[in-house]
């Protein structure tokens, strides 16, 4: 499936289960009730303005992804501008997983364009 046409709820869900998988916690079905307890945690919310930033791009609302991106940026010092496509629990929780994830993507983006390290 197309990533631009997945639900933001969908790919909320998908990122709150990854992040439990990543802290260690038993990965239960992700609901509205979980995600509105999670929402205000400091490893969730950037992921919560990234996904409503791009959403709004899609939805060709104006002004607003650019002030969401600010908000990252003010917040929590990230800048995910709204034109990047994330799949579904594509967003790391942790400082170490982002490093692990970046060098993931780096290599399978190489290996992709037929180059070798």
């Amino acid at each position: 499936m197309d990533n631009n046409k997945i639900p933001l709820k969908r790919l909320l869900y998908s990122d709150l289960a990854r992040q439990a998988e990543l802290e260690g916690r038993p990965v239960a079905r992700p609901g509205i009730v979980r995600l509105l307890r999670r929402l205000l945690h400091p490893r969730f919310l950037p992921i919560v303005i990234c996904r409503a930033s791009r959403t709004t791009r899609l939805r060709k609302i104006p002004v607003l992804p650019e002030l969401l991106t600010y908000l990252n940026i003010v917040l929590f010092g990230l800048e995910v501008t709204p034109r990047c496509e994330i799949g579904p629990g594509g967003l790391p929780a942790t400082c170490r997983e982002r490093l692990r994830s970046a060098t993931y993507h780096l290599r399978l983006g190489r290996m992709m364009q037929g180059l070798r390290d």
